[in-house]
């Protein structure tokens, strides 16, 4: 039940909450209105999604010895609906199920829509932060939306569409990475309370202190629980985006040399690509029968050869850099060993290859460990310049007022 919920869909169908946010630039009063469509958002994807397993569970005839085993091995396990329309017998219901099957055909296209323009605006964001090139930020003068971030959107998307076997574990890996992106939330809004309370906040969270924590291990799990192959996938990929920071903001913005920046990018660079297609062709998808013992070494040598040389490379680097950017390297080791401990329980836990850790103490011990991490990361939380910048901007305008 617990893999279900990123590699099923379940925690996909519920990442659309994310456009209000992601829009929010262009709402009459986005004060009031983005945080009412987040949560309407979710609440109406509740109700939805409950009525539509009631509609399933209450349309099948339920005759003796019927297992969930043997309908997912019937038509029910892949067109569902389809066939229960199909079997009613009532003619409005049949015609009905054609019409289901035309618009499962169009109805993704608005999601392709809406997620090709918030993929835009994500990279205009990070190349207008300093990380990526500053094409990103060119401007149609027509349509006046970032074109160039636009058909880079594009052409990530399909390379992303390669490693994937098949659209479950495409979309597990698009929940689960989506969800790794949201441990960041809870951090964000307990550091904005202790270093900025007093900024003016239209919509203020109540019982923040208790709700954070439980979101920060509740994201954390549902990463965790989808699984060995979905996050060794994450993993790599997400130490693959490393090397941009050493290529196009480092020697920019840090003024490390160029020669320092490349060297520890490329090495980097090669090292995650090397230990993704190590995993992905030895340990996940072997096309030989390799022993389980042969795939643990593989998967523990890749492992810790790349968790030693992010670790060190980001301690060598925070020791050339200034002491105001200083902390900006200390205050990621608890995203770094999160993704290690995860990784590594990925695959001796419950969801992994070789299980040492069963089903549910592997889940307990998660919990523990990301509520230790979660401490941590609290602790390495800071006052930022563009946080100070904003304050003082706030006060100058409550004085003008």
């Amino acid at each position: 039940m617990f893999y279900a919920i990123p590699s099923a869909g379940i925690v996909f169908s519920y990442l659309g909450f994310r456009q209000a946010l992601e829009f929010g630039g262009e709402a009459k009063n986005p004060q009031r209105d983005v945080p009412r469509a987040t949560v309407y958002s979710v609440l109406a994807a509740i109700a939805l999604y409950t009525l539509l397993q009631v509609a399933f569970l209450g349309a099948i005839k339920w005759p003796a010895g019927t297992t969930w085993s043997t309908l997912t091995s019937s038509s029910l396990g892949s067109a569902p609906f389809f066939t229960e329309l199909q079997y009613s017998g009532i003619a409005l219901f049949i015609a009905f199920s054609y019409f289901l099957l035309i618009d499962a055909w169009i109805s993704p296209s608005g999601t392709g829509w809406i997620y090709s323009g918030n993929s835009a605006r994500v990279l205009y964001g990070i190349a207008a932060d300093g990380y990526f090139p500053s094409a990103l930020l060119k401007i149609h003068s027509k349509t006046r939306i970032p074109y160039i971030a636009l058909i880079a959107s594009l052409v990530l998307g399909v390379v992303f569409f390669l490693p994937f076997p098949s659209w479950y574990l495409f979309v597990g890996f698009i929940s689960s990475a989506t969800v790794l992106t949201y441990v960041m939330g809870p951090l964000a809004l307990m550091t904005f309370r202790k270093h900025a309370p007093q900024l003016h906040r239209p919509f203020h969270l109540p019982y923040a202190s208790v709700i954070a924590p439980i979101a920060f291990v509740g994201g954390a799990l549902i990463v965790y629980w989808s699984g060995i192959t979905t996050f060794t996938m994450i993993f790599y990929t997400t130490f693959i985006g490393i090397p941009i920071f050493y290529f196009l903001y480092a020697s920019k913005k840090l003024n490390l040399s160029k020669l320092f920046a490349y060297t520890m990018g490329l090495i980097e660079l090669v090292i995650a690509i090397v230990a993704l297609v190590a995993n992905y062709m030895y340990v996940l998808y072997p096309s030989s029968k390799e022993s389980m013992g042969t795939r643990t070494e593989i998967f523990l040598s890749s492992l810790t050869v790349m968790a030693g040389i992010v670790l060190l490379f980001t301690a060598i680097t925070s020791l050339k850099v200034s002491q105001k950017d200083k902390q900006m390297f200390l205050s990621s080791y608890w995203l770094l060993s999160l993704m290690i401990v995860t990784e590594l329980f990925s695959y001796f836990g419950a969801f992994g290859n070789e299980v040492l850790i069963p089903f549910p103490w592997d889940t307990i011990v998660m919990i523990a460990v990301y509520s230790v991490i979660y401490v941590f990361a609290l602790r390495g939380g800071h006052n930022t310049e563009d946080l100070s910048v904003i304050v003082e901007e706030q006060k100058d305008f409550n004085l003008n007022k």
